[in-house]
Formats: structure tokens, sequence, C-alpha cells
């Protein structure tokens, strides 16, 4: 009895132990960029925020294990909400200022192009130094995927083998961010990818 409080403490210091809960992308279109997540890597919106009073919202995409999406709540929810805030995963939360999908002036920076960069790299871009560079999820087979992204119209900035780096890809979203395919072993898991790191 004299050991409870002790593992009291213990479980306490566990579940307020910091966490990587997000990683925010600003992006122009919610409908474009919801579809292209949940297509291409089955990520799925647990939670959306509405602030009309600002103009913008916020929305919460996981990858979940397949055999927990059926039991995901209603996102917009008191307990969607709840899930956010206390589930084990990592989420990527698009953020959406209202009006961006009209305007045809609206693009995001990826933060992989900069004047630190060589003058006829063609990544090169006056005004700005490189700061963010990717997300990654790790697939089984990166050629297979990536193989099958292209089929399905998505683009690539690099084919696993272009480059110096062979066996990784970077695939682009509807606003241009780098996607990194990573090989991970084998029979790891039963989902096809998990969303990795942050880069």
């Amino acid at each position: 009895s004299r050991r409870r409080p002790h593992i009291l403490w213990r479980a306490m210091a566990a579940a307020a132990a910091p966490r990587w809960q997000q990683t925010m992308l600003r992006i122009k279109d919610p409908k474009a960029s919801l579809e292209f997540y949940k297509k291409h890597f089955n990520m799925q919106l647990v939670h959306r925020y509405d602030f009309p009073q600002w103009k913008f919202s916020l929305y919460f995409l996981e990858r979940p294990r397949d055999k927990d999406i059926e039991s995901l709540p209603p996102p917009g929810t008191k307990e969607s909400e709840q899930y956010l805030w206390s589930m084990q995963g990592t989420t990527l939360e698009l953020t959406h200022n209202h009006g961006s999908e009209h305007d045809p002036t609206f693009s995001v920076w990826s933060g992989n192009q900069g004047s630190d960069l060589p003058k006829d790299s063609p990544l090169y871009r006056e005004g700005v130094i490189r700061g963010f560079g990717h997300i990654a999820f790790n697939v089984e087979d990166v050629y297979a995927t990536s193989a099958q992204l292209e089929k399905d119209g998505v683009r690539f900035q690099k084919r696993p083998d272009e480059g110096r780096m062979k066996g990784l890809a970077f695939c682009l979203d509807p606003d241009g961010y780098w996607i990194e395919l990573v090989k991970r072993d084998e029979g790891l898991f039963a989902e096809n990818q998990n969303l990795s790191q942050t880069m």
C-alpha cells in the first residue's frame, strides 16, 4: 500500500507527457485536400473547427488503424473533439482561410524553394530561405505505391529511381507540399501506409 502513491504519480506523469499531436499545413481548397489525403493515404477527418468570425477553419486528419475507422466519432461533435485531444496518434491540421479556394492568386510556399540554393537549381527562389520540408508516410513498397499514385494522377517531385537517392520518392499534394514515401519493414502494419514524420 505504501507504493500506491508512487505508482499513481508515475501514471499521472506518463499521461501528462508531451507528445507530437499535429503538423499544420495551410491549404487553398479544403475539398481538394480532404479528398486527396483520404483517397490516397486513407486519412480520416477526426474533427473540425469553424471560426466564421475570423474567416478560417481547421481540419484535423488522422491515419488510424483500419479496424478503428468505423468507431471514430462523427467530426464536429463533442465526442470527436474529446477524441482529438486525447488520442494517441498524430494529426495533420489543415488550415483554410475562407475564400482562398476562389482566389486565383493564392498559393502556399512549400518551404523547399529558396535563395540558399544555387541559382541554376530549379528550386531556386529569390527572397526566401528554405524552411519546412515535407511530411512522410512509410510504406512497404515505395515503387508500387508510387506507380499507383501516379496512375491515379498524383504529381511527383521525385520518383523512386530519380536523383542520387534511390528507393525513396516525393509526391505532391494539391498545394504542392512534398510527401516523402519511405520503405518500412514488411509485415509491420496491416495498413498500406502510416504517417511517420515531419521534416
